[in-house]
């Protein structure tokens, strides 16, 4: 062969070689860029939930300190000051007898509102009792207290889960609740729970104005009791569809897996 085409074709495949090798660390190189990329993604997205986990679990805390601090302290100092009203109400004469009975009658409704408020921060019967009687108790005072009718279906022998679990569903029900008292006028809401495929469903319905979810997350105000529930959601994996027209009510369906 001629040395001169041997050496054109020597040099042809060495900067072949050289081509495929520089492609080769260009492709290795970007894909090692996309891994780093997704993995510092992942990190990041897991450090957000991680802080949002911290931040839920804060509020818990706060809550309980604050519930403990109204039952022991206000509540204990209520009691006492109820008892030396009715101690006082055997010495004194029958003029004042009517104020100091109306003084009273104060002191136990007070007292009654603070072991109501104590319960409301922290869901004793939730952490004693479970899920289902929780709700059932929070229904209750929901009828009582405000013209709304429940309608609650539940699997027979609804099981305990996870305290995180049910106490992150009790919440959320509260807030959806409160939404539909507050936002979306409603009179009935339907609150069903089961467990299918190892999760449990939760499926909330009221008969409310409904709303459109983008002009609502759009207004901070107004989005703040969904972001919450969003924001529960997330730290436990759970996962959400939801129907909602204007004056048409709405539809969550939330599905949130078991814990070990």
């Amino acid at each position: 062969m001629d040395p001169v085409v041997q050496s054109i074709l020597i040099g042809t495949v060495i900067l072949t070689l050289m081509g495929f090798s520089v492609v080769g660390f260009v492709i290795y190189y970007q894909r090692k860029q996309f891994k780093s990329q997704r993995d510092l993604i992942q990190l990041k997205e897991a450090h957000q939930k991680q802080m949002l986990s911290n931040s839920l679990a804060v509020q818990e805390v706060v809550r309980r300190k604050i519930s403990n601090d109204l039952h022991d302290e206000i509540g204990g100092l209520l009691s006492a000051t109820k008892l030396s009203i009715s101690s006082l109400s055997k010495q004194v004469d029958a003029s004042v007898l009517e104020r100091v009975n109306h003084s009273k009658q104060l002191v136990t409704e007070a007292l009654s509102q603070v072991r109501s408020l104590s319960r409301d921060l922290i869901p004793r019967t939730l952490e004693k009792f479970g899920l289902e009687l929780a709700i059932q108790e929070f229904i209750q005072k929901m009828e009582e207290a405000a013209s709304l009718e429940f309608h609650f279906s539940h699997e027979d022998d609804l099981k305990r889960f996870h305290p995180d679990l049910e106490l992150a569903a009790y919440r959320i029900i509260q807030e959806l609740t409160n939404n539909s008292l507050k936002h979306a006028e409603a009179s009935l809401i339907e609150i069903d729970l089961r467990v299918i495929s190892e999760k449990l469903q939760i499926k909330f319905t009221d008969n409310g104005k409904g709303f459109d979810l983008a002009s609502v997350l759009s207004s901070e105000k107004e989005g703040l009791g969904l972001g919450n529930i969003f924001s529960r959601l997330s730290v436990i994996d759970g996962e959400y569809t939801f129907n909602s027209n204007k004056n048409s009510g709405v539809e969550y369906l939330i599905s949130i897996p078991q814990k070990a």
